[in-house]
Order: C-alpha cells, then structure tokens, then sequence
C-alpha cells in the first residue's frame, strides 16, 4: 500500500523516474550527450552560472522547441484543412496557437566576463526593445536587503560581511551585483581567459618556416614497457 501511495519508480544507469500523482519525476545526469532527447513546458536551470553556455544552447533549450499539446495541434490542423478544401474556412481564420514554454534561470551574480552577464545584457536589451518580439522577458535581480529580515540568516549575512560590504564575492553572492574582477591578487579575467573551454582539452600548434622541410616523428613507447622513458 505504502509503494502504490508513492508511486512507482525505475531506475537505469543514466536515469531515475519517480512517478506520483499521475506526474513524473525524473532526474538524469548533467551530460550533454546523455540527455539529450527529453522535453519540456518549462526548462528550469539552477546554478545557470555554472552551466556551459555549449550545453545551455545545443542541448538544455531544444526541451522547448516541441510543444506539449503537439497531438492536439496536428488534429486541428487537420480540421481546419478540411474546412478550407470544403469552402468553410478562410486562411486567416486559422487559430493561432501561443508560445508557453518558459526557461528559468536562476543564479548568483556572476562576473561581467562571464556567460550569465551576457544573457543578462541580452535579455535586458530585448526588454527595452522597440522591436515586436514572439518572446516576453522579465528579470529580477534581487539582493539580500530586498528580502524581508525574518527570511534570511542576519548571522550569515554579519559572517560574509567580514571581508567587506564592498568586496567581489559578497557583491555577487549577496547583493546581485555583477563585478569586473575579483580582490586576489591573479585578474580573475585573464585567469578565465588562460582556462581551456569546456569540451576542449589541451593542444599545442607548432608552426614551421615556409621554405623548411620537416620530419613529425612519433616515439611508440608505452609507460609500462621496462626499456620506455617514465613519463
């Protein structure tokens, strides 16, 4: 009885569904090959930050290219093409179905280098745009003194605080504030810059003199062979 209140639940090596209430939950791994596939109404990324702007784009916001009413539309689609072939319905007379899908990002601020802040600029532009688009946008950026006292820690708040009101990291993390750099000593931009992109790994390009031959010589030797060199 227990079981059957809960619901039933399965679980596979890349996902695990939980179904209650004639719903679904269902969590799977954040690999960009291995979910791919799935759909949704509403696509909400936490800790967008820390998501890959690759991942973002190619694989978590085509969740929301197919609606979930498709079935729905095809049929009335089919309707309306019978009617017109009939004579009983104009072109213009066709219904035309809105746009609900809806991605939520939810996030700390970020520095301005990042990707965050260029979805923030992008939104924030299309928000004050004058130009007619399918897309509403809504922003809220909100700070720890925007929230009511007896929702939120003061001790923790008193304990941040400690390096300074002004400092990069509470700026971010607290107040909603996007920061240039950080308070180390190393440009926390060029240290992004000399990072390698996700899905990238390290290389090195080797450039030749255009009136020299070269010779690529590749050295065979396996680490665990006991003539080969240790590397």
């Amino acid at each position: 009885m227990l079981a059957h209140a809960f619901g039933a639940k399965s679980k596979r090596n890349d996902q695990f569904e939980w179904r209650i209430n004639e719903g679904t939950i269902t969590a799977i791994p954040l690999s960009g090959e291995k979910i791919r596939g799935f759909r949704a109404n509403v696509l909400v990324l936490d800790e967008f930050m820390l998501l890959p702007e690759d991942t973002i784009k190619s694989v978590l916001m085509p969740f929301l290219v197919a609606p979930q009413d498709m079935a729905e539309r095809i049929r009335i689609r089919e309707m309306e093409d019978d009617l017109i072939s009939k004579g009983n319905m104009k072109e213009s007379e066709r219904i035309v179905f809105g746009n609900n899908s809806k991605m939520i990002a939810l996030s700390s601020a970020s520095y301005s280098f990042e990707n965050l802040y260029r979805t923030y600029k992008e939104w924030m532009n299309n928000i004050y745009s004058d130009e007619i688009m399918q897309s509403s946008y809504f922003i809220s950026q909100m700070g720890f003194d925007a929230i009511p006292s007896d929702m939120i820690d003061s001790t923790v708040i008193e304990e941040a605080r400690g390096g300074g009101a002004s400092s990069s990291s509470f700026l971010r993390e607290y107040a909603a504030q996007f920061t240039d750099g950080s308070d180390s000593y190393f440009s926390a931009k060029k240290m992004h810059q000399c990072t390698i992109p996700d899905g990238e790994k390290q290389h090195t390009l080797v450039k030749g003199e255009k009136d020299k031959e070269y010779i690529l010589a590749i050295d065979p030797s396996f680490s665990n062979s006991p003539s080969s060199d240790f590397f």
